[in-house]
């Protein structure tokens, strides 16, 4: 049985490197004439109970000036005696308003999730801010923090949190 999820896993794990290689891939070529981008990076979320790694993968998409959306793809998270893996499960958006910087652009961030099914309901509130490094090119380093209000309900029981996330990556 461990060899049929281990082959799983390692194809699940191809699969995705295929699609991120293919978002990347485009971005990069179409990177100065599409209103979009994509953003990959790791963190950390700080919670009374436990300390979560997390790694990743976002779209970025341009609505106005200096608004724009942001949608997590896909996501791995790495908690002590458990990981988890999601692509295009729950819902999850922020909003970023980039204000003007010289040598690097200051963003505030508000957002929110929402996972329901199978006798769980995840809601989180989001609020934050960051830092892009660079104004140009099409490689930007970026380092986040935020504060997320969790309320999380399992077959009827309820509980509700707070974790703070600090993030860091690069944007394409």
């Amino acid at each position: 049985m461990c060899i049929i999820k281990t082959l799983r896993r390692k194809c699940i794990e191809r699969k995705i490197i295929i699609v991120v290689a293919a978002l990347i891939l485009t971005s990069t070529i179409f990177a100065g004439t599409l209103p979009f981008g994509l953003e990959a990076g790791g963190g950390v979320s700080l919670n009374s109970d436990s300390n979560t790694f997390l790694i990743q993968g976002s779209a970025l998409v341009k609505i106005i000036r200096d608004f724009y959306l942001r949608a997590t793809l896909v996501e791995f998270d790495f908690e002590s005696g458990s990981s988890s893996f999601s692509a295009g499960t729950g819902f999850g958006i922020d909003l970023l308003y980039f204000l003007k910087g010289k040598n690097f652009r200051p963003y505030a961030l508000g957002g929110f999730y929402l996972r329901s099914g199978e006798g769980i309901s995840d809601f989180n509130l989001t609020a934050g801010g960051g830092l892009e490094l660079g104004k140009r090119g099409r490689i930007r380093p970026f380092v986040e923090g935020s504060i997320n209000l969790i309320s999380l309900s399992i077959d009827g029981s309820s509980s509700s949190s707070t974790s703070f996330v600090i993030k860091g990556g690069i944007r394409i």
